[in-house]
């Protein structure tokens, strides 16, 4: 199976490679990845060239690979500033959400990453087909201990006739059949299949808030961090930009969404200590993050808009230490 990515660091398709090949003529389970090595900002080298499982000569490579993260982290990150039917029923495009999805992606890599563990999906190719593929298949390599990091950045909106159904609106969506976005709560419940230990959800979005709530009262989901692992409880943590009755706010100011503006400030280094919620050491946690957010974002909104929005912050567990999380990858 031959198909397209997007190169993390330059937002430019190329050619992929199919993996997981069986060599019998059935693609099933079949993932494609770009087979080059990159560079971020900072002059790092990532490779996302992974070995053939299968093959009994790449094995010891493989377990590498995968024990590198120490509990394998995997993100699938979002991003549609363009979409196919903008301009019918209220649908417009967005002018930095790609952007937006890039740029957490390079936070990451910034992190200690591999590009291979990472899934980005922006404006034409983040169609309903190619993320339900990312999301229920390409996800389908992580395990009970691993985390999953969910971001996207985009348009969301209720179903006329039934509120309660909220979507995230794809690149090929058309708002007046619902049914052709993808709906939040359905987002959860595949997140929810993968069983593994941890999840963070990140949306920079209107409506994103239903993916805290939703009709049948069950609670919500968190992530593991690579440090003080054996610490963290499971469960999952949601950062959100807007609330179901809020709008997501983006602004050439910031050149991204206010909600991903103060994220990324945040990991790439402005939240570490943040007003002594933890100590100053070079490693971002979810709680330091949660504390720099609260109080940036609304500064930023007021400063900028005349009006303070607030991110939406929470988990599904009652126990403090999930906040000891953090993306970095562990050296």
């Amino acid at each position: 199976m031959i198909g397209s990515t997007t190169n993390i660091s330059t937002g430019i398709k190329s050619k992929g490679q199919a993996i997981n090949d069986k060599g019998n003529g059935d693609s099933k389970g079949q993932v494609t990845v770009t087979v080059r090595n990159i560079t971020d900002k900072l002059g790092h080298q990532f490779s996302n060239k992974i070995p053939n499982k299968s093959s009994s000569n790449n094995t010891q490579a493989f377990k590498k690979i995968k024990n590198s993260l120490h509990g394998t982290s995997w993100a699938v990150i979002i991003g549609i500033s363009q979409y196919q039917h903008f301009g019918k029923n209220g649908l417009t495009n967005l002018i930095f959400a790609d952007d937006d999805a890039k740029a957490f992606a390079r936070s990451l890599l910034n992190l200690g990453w591999s590009e291979s563990h990472i899934k980005l999906i922006i404006n034409e190719d983040a169609t309903q087909r190619n993320i339900m593929i990312a999301l229920e298949s390409w996800l389908s390599k992580a395990g009970p201990n691993d985390q999953i990091i969910l971001f996207w950045a985009g348009h969301g909106f209720p179903d006329p006739e039934d509120p309660e159904k909220v979507y995230f609106a794809c690149y090929d969506t058309d708002i007046s059949i619902p049914a052709t976005g993808y709906r939040m709560d359905r987002v959860r419940a595949t997140l929810e299949e993968r069983k593994s230990k941890n999840v963070i959800l990140l949306a920079d979005t209107c409506h994103a808030g239903k993916l805290i709530t939703r009709g049948d009262g069950s609670r919500g989901i968190s992530i593991v961090p690579n440090i003080k692992q054996q610490n963290t409880p499971k469960g999952w943590v949601f950062m959100v930009g807007a609330d179901t009755d809020r709008q997501a706010i983006e602004d050439s100011s910031w050149s991204n969404g206010a909600f991903t503006h103060s994220l990324i400030n945040g990991l790439n280094g402005a939240a570490d200590g943040f007003q002594s919620t933890g100590p100053k050491d070079g490693v971002v946690t979810m709680g330091e993050l949660r504390a720099y957010m609260n109080t940036n974002m609304p500064e930023e909104t007021q400063k900028v808009l005349g009006v303070a929005k607030r991110p939406v912050i929470t988990t599904s567990t009652g126990d403090p230490d999930i906040w000891n999380l953090t993306l970095q990858v562990k050296q």
